[in-house]
């Protein structure tokens, strides 16, 4: 939940998901935050108003084009 307040309070910041495989990152971080989305009705209504877009890989803040992407750190 941090990672979505974020993403929605700073506006000029790029957030990113890091965990340590690409099967983490999509399967547990970002699952998290897609259903925080999909779930709380606060966070849903910015979806179906287009505020928020979530797509496969990532969610889109539209007005500023700012996003959060799922990323692994390179070792």
């Amino acid at each position: 939940m941090i990672i979505v307040w974020r993403f929605l309070t700073r506006a000029t910041e790029m957030t990113a998901v890091v965990a340590n495989s690409e099967k983490q990152v999509v399967d547990t971080a970002f699952r998290s935050i897609r259903e925080a989305f999909e779930q709380t009705p606060l966070l849903k209504k910015l979806v179906a108003a287009g505020t928020v877009n979530i797509l496969a890989d990532r969610v889109e803040l539209a007005a500023s084009s700012l996003r959060t992407t799922p990323r692994v750190p390179k070792t």
